[in-house]
């Protein structure tokens, strides 16, 4: 379905502290190669698509400004200003991409009866929205000296809460590659991708999806079993309540 490579990009844009821009072009592209499949499932996956085409294009832009300023290749004051739009522009794009894959990621879960990844995507979403808002508003240029002392001393538990929002929202995908399949990907063999590493790990997420699988069949089994036990008792009661009526009669 794509969320494989959704997640892969998502715990990539994870990395925010060290050269953020380098990191964040590789993730946006494997966001936006799971999401062309994921997006045509509903409305807010499709939103969420969309959104990665300006971002790739801004991604790029942040990670000629963070190879040039890694390198020197040019003074800092002749490219710092662009550097910062591009990257405050990216951080909206990615903030919205984030607030629309999880809408469409809960409504996911509730065509496919999930009520965990229901309560993990709009958790997530009230985390993140915090997250993205509070890292904007610190990093807009406002010079008044209160707000600069209010920025460092809120620097680091941000930081932190982010990080943890972000992990959390990569667990949501990953479990959504666990539990959320269509019909037509079941029996399809993964392309190897020539990356031991890659092709080892995905075999493993493959035996896993297997094995949950099977255990679901057998649980839907069993109650489908019980509940027609159930229907037949029910119906038998009722066919020997009539016969008991009729005979009243």
């Amino acid at each position: 379905m794509g969320f494989g490579y959704l997640f892969f990009g998502v715990f990539l844009a994870a990395n925010f502290l060290a050269y953020p821009g380098l990191t964040m072009l590789p993730a946006v592209l494997l966001m936006l190669n799971g999401m062309l499949t994921l997006g045509n499932f509903n409305r807010p996956l499709g939103q969420a698509r969309t959104l990665l085409f300006p971002a790739a294009f801004v991604s790029l832009g942040c990670f000629v400004f963070a190879a040039i300023e890694l390198f020197g290749f040019l003074p800092k004051e002749n490219y710092e200003t662009v550097s910062y739009i591009f990257s405050l522009v990216l951080e909206v794009l990615m903030a919205a991409f984030t607030l629309r894959l999880l809408a469409g990621i809960a409504l996911l879960g509730k065509e496919t009866e999930l009520p965990k990844i229901i309560f993990r995507a709009k958790r997530n979403a009230v985390l993140l929205a915090v997250s993205y808002g509070l890292s904007i508003l610190v990093s807009l240029p406002i010079e008044a000296e209160w707000f600069g002392r209010v920025a460092v001393y809120v620097y680091a538990p941000l930081v932190i809460f982010r990080l943890i929002a972000m992990l959390l929202n990569a667990l949501l995908i990953y479990s959504c590659y666990m539990y959320i399949c269509m019909p037509e990907d079941l029996d399809m063999p993964r392309r190897k991708t020539g990356i031991r590493f890659l092709d080892d790990l995905f075999e493993k997420m493959d035996r896993r999806e297997e094995e949950q699988a099977a255990r679901t069949k057998e649980e839907l089994a069993k109650l489908y079993h019980e509940r027609e036990a159930e229907y037949r008792e029910r119906q038998a009661e009722q066919e020997k309540n009539k016969k008991k009526r009729k005979k009243k009669k």
